[in-house]
């Protein structure tokens, strides 16, 4: 089996490059465009998360001495920093649109002003990640650790690392997230740090393998006697980009398969916890500027809880643990 070390050297250095073309193409041909907004077009949020799933993987493997882990956690906390600025600026986007429409000139010129001060901060940012391509050099040490790790640090351990990110987002749903939902009214800081923690930690999950080139693949089997929910969510996630493994046939065993269904069923509820937050997030914002009336909160809440429990109640997450410790 090849080395784990020299895959992830290169699979960083691939998303790193990724971030680097895009940002000198856009300081090179975006001159009327904010950076922030330029960066968010050539997709290099995408990029972002990718880079700092990597990293995540890296780190939660355990697999180098204090001082490369002090270097690692470094790198992550200038990607995710970028990546946040970036993602905030989508927000803001997003909410300018909304403003426009309703004719709130005044509220939506305010918001154009954080667009163009978050545009700065994003400049200062891209530029602290992009210093990181000297590291990249090899006469650098830094990173170069990662082509010299030993044999037995094999692809078992990203299997194992993931699976066990899996296992830990069951536990602190049912047991932190769900009852602090149950427990307290809804608020915006229980949306953000309850429901949307919820639906970060789903995502990290198809971030990994989305990350891990040919590495997890979708399987080739279905069963045939399929629900409607089954065939709702196989029809409406196939070719969906965020949603989306490579196929192989039937005869290649070499690499980790990954049940379709359960795949796609957490894409669908990282989607439909998605547009919940998104919903609630601009109402809160309008109801902050007095545009918005108050909500059925409870409605709301138990929408949260529904999404939480069915969740939990499929098997979606035993099924993908068993794909990579087992299969």
């Amino acid at each position: 089996m090849r080395r784990m070390g020299n895959m992830f050297y290169k699979w960083l250095k691939k998303e790193f490059k990724s971030i680097l073309r895009s940002y000198e193409g856009v300081q090179e041909s975006s001159k009327s465009t904010l950076l922030n907004i330029a960066l968010l077009e050539a997709d290099v949020r995408t990029s972002c998360f990718r880079l700092e799933g990597l990293l995540r993987l890296l780190i939660k493997a355990d697999s180098c001495s204090k001082k490369k882990m002090i270097f690692l956690e470094n790198f992550l906390a200038d990607t995710k920093s970028l990546e946040d600025a970036l993602g905030r600026t989508d927000e803001l986007l997003a909410f300018h649109k909304i403003l426009q429409q309703k004719k709130q000139f005044v509220h939506s010129d305010k918001i154009q002003q954080e667009i163009m001060i978050q545009a700065k901060e994003v400049q200062v940012l891209a530029q602290r990640l992009i210093s990181y391509k000297k590291f990249f050099k090899s006469s650098t040490k830094d990173l170069q650790f990662l082509r010299r790790m030993k044999k037995q640090k094999s692809l078992k351990i990203v299997h194992q690392t993931i699976a066990q990110e899996i296992k830990k987002i069951v536990t602190k749903t049912s047991e932190k997230l769900l009852p602090e939902i149950e427990a307290k009214s809804l608020s915006y800081d229980i949306m953000e740090y309850s429901f949307h923690e919820f639906r970060r930690n789903l995502r990290w999950i198809p971030i990994y393998m989305h990350t891990l080139k040919n590495v997890y693949v979708l399987s080739p089997f279905l069963l045939k006697n399929k629900s409607e929910m089954e065939k709702m969510i196989l029809r409406k996630y196939k070719g969906n980009r965020f949603a989306e493994l490579p196929y192989i046939s039937k005869n290649v065993s070499r690499e980790k398969m990954i049940d379709r269904y359960a795949f796609y069923t957490f894409s669908h509820y990282i989607a439909l916890a998605g547009l919940l937050k998104d919903r609630l997030e601009t109402h809160y914002h309008l109801l902050e500027l007095k545009l918005a009336d108050p909500i059925s909160e409870e409605l709301y809440k138990q929408e949260m809880l529904d999404i939480m429990i069915d969740f939990l109640e499929s098997d979606t997450s035993l099924v993908l643990y068993d794909n990579l410790l087992f299969s």
